[in-house]
């Protein structure tokens, strides 16, 4: 079998694409590292010794971290919070796309968009009017002031993706299971493993 010999352009500009991969994979590996050794580090040592290995291992940081802060406390909101925004998203997304693709309304379409259209609204435009929002009805300090928010963030991207799933599933299946005697709510729920979607 012959093998194609590199002529010295080409050695030159793979040599070139390794250098620029070994740079970058320094410039993302480079900032965990710093953040591992300033963690071992005083913050006095962290000003006069920035980039530099820690003069002595101090794992009073770690220590002050679990104790004095509760670390494992905002691990534990963050755990909670994110379980609770995803498992309401799905639910909500999956009844809004399979209402939207599989019944037949005038607004249907004017639903989708105005979904398609939350899309393009960004983040940090909705933090104040939720904070008003939020604290008029005394939601501000709790877990579902965040929940609520990110689940309205997420709906939109959510539903556009169910959306297109929806679309691709056959008519046939909901037909069979309906005249079969299931309700809409088993036809909502329907497992769809197995299937071959057709477009």
């Amino acid at each position: 079998m012959r093998t194609e010999q590199k002529t010295p352009g080409r050695k030159m500009l793979c040599i070139l694409r390794y250098i620029c991969l070994v740079i970058f994979a320094v410039m993302c590996i480079y900032p965990l590292i710093w953040l591992f050794l300033a963690a071992f580090k005083t913050n006095e040592e962290l000003y006069v010794n920035a980039w530099g290995l820690p003069q002595t291992w101090n794992i009073e940081n770690f220590r002050s971290a679990v104790v004095d802060y509760q670390i494992f406390r905002y691990f534990l909101n963050s755990i909670l919070v994110s379980f609770a925004t995803v498992a309401i998203t799905l639910v909500l997304a999956a009844m809004v796309s399979f209402a939207i693709t599989r019944l037949r309304w005038k607004l249907s379409k004017l639903t989708y968009n105005l979904f398609t259209v939350g899309m393009m609204i960004p983040v940090y435009a909705m933090i104040i009017p939720l904070f008003y929002i939020f604290k008029k009805i005394n939601l501000l300090n709790s877990y579902w002031s965040v929940i609520i928010a990110q689940t309205a963030i997420q709906m939109p991207l959510a539903v556009f993706i169910l959306t297109g799933f929806m679309r691709d599933i056959p008519y046939e299946l909901e037909e069979a299971a309906i005249i079969d005697g299931c309700s809409m709510f088993g036809v909502f729920s329907l497992p769809r493993r197995g299937s071959k979607f057709l477009s």
